[in-house]
């Protein structure tokens, strides 16, 4: 029976073995004990150390800045510049906190800023009539439109009708609300009132999405908004059909909202 001896030999030295590899692996499994809520750390520098604690109170709160939708209509950016600025409420300027893309794109900030509007308004270039500003004033060119400060403004060379100013964005996008300040005048600031909101894909043939009425005397200094049915073009301006327009705008921003 020296085979059957051998056998019982070999059977005991396996499980030996398998009691001895399992010994070994024993201090590398999660450790017995620990309550609910603690959390596994090191507890010396020998290797497979560890022991359950208590992690220290407080910590870092995070707020969602942004959601998926934006970052798909934004593409996601290489880098991220945070630039604050303060608001002004008494120049109702359209300055706030906002994350900048590299590609100018402005993604707003505010209390709810999952569902804060994209901004376009200084992406791409400006387009205008091209017929000047009145007396070669530098301070009244269209480019004030899009600098943040309702008390600059455009203001054309006359009155002829056919004057606008906006935005070659680039590429399309897709907009969904427009909002503007008027010029900072009880007089000129209704000049702005018959004004043509417009888009183009072209830059040739363009299409009104919203005709400004009901600027007066005593409103002239807010911000009026509008949203319409969204629509995706390269081009947007402001025009005026009609004579003595003059041009005036202070600020125009160009948003897509969710």
């Amino acid at each position: 029976m020296a085979w059957y001896d051998q056998l019982i030999s070999d059977l005991k030295g396996f499980a030996t073995a398998v009691v001895t590899d399992v010994n070994s692996l024993r201090p590398r499994l999660l450790p017995a004990g620990g309550t609910a809520g603690q959390v596994l750390a090191k507890s010396s520098n020998t290797d497979y150390a560890t022991g359950w604690v208590t992690p220290a109170s407080g910590g870092v709160a995070f707020t969602t800045v942004f959601n998926y939708p934006a970052l798909v209509a934004l593409g996601t950016p290489s880098t991220l510049t945070f630039v604050l600025v303060s608001q002004d409420n008494k120049t109702n300027t359209f300055n706030a906190n906002y994350l900048l893309w590299p590609n100018g794109v402005r993604r707003l900030l505010t209390s709810t800023s999952d569902n804060a509007p994209i901004d376009y308004s200084s992406m791409g270039s400006v387009i205008h009539d091209g017929g000047g500003v009145f007396s070669g004033d530098t301070t009244r060119t269209p480019d004030k439109v899009f600098d943040g400060n309702a008390q600059t403004f455009y203001d054309a060379a006359n009155g002829d009708a056919g004057k606008y100013v906006g935005r070659n964005l680039g590429v399309a996008k897709t907009l969904n609300k427009i909002s503007f300040i008027p010029r900072p005048d009880s007089y000129y600031g209704t000049k702005i009132n018959t004004g043509q909101f417009q888009y183009s894909t072209d830059g040739a043939s363009w299409t009104t999405v919203y005709t400004v009425s009901g600027v007066d005397s005593n409103n002239y200094t807010q911000t009026f908004s509008f949203t319409f049915a969204a629509v995706t073009a390269q081009y947007w301006r402001l025009y005026w059909p009609g004579n003595e327009s003059y041009g005036n705008v202070a600020e125009i921003q160009l948003l897509y909202s969710y």
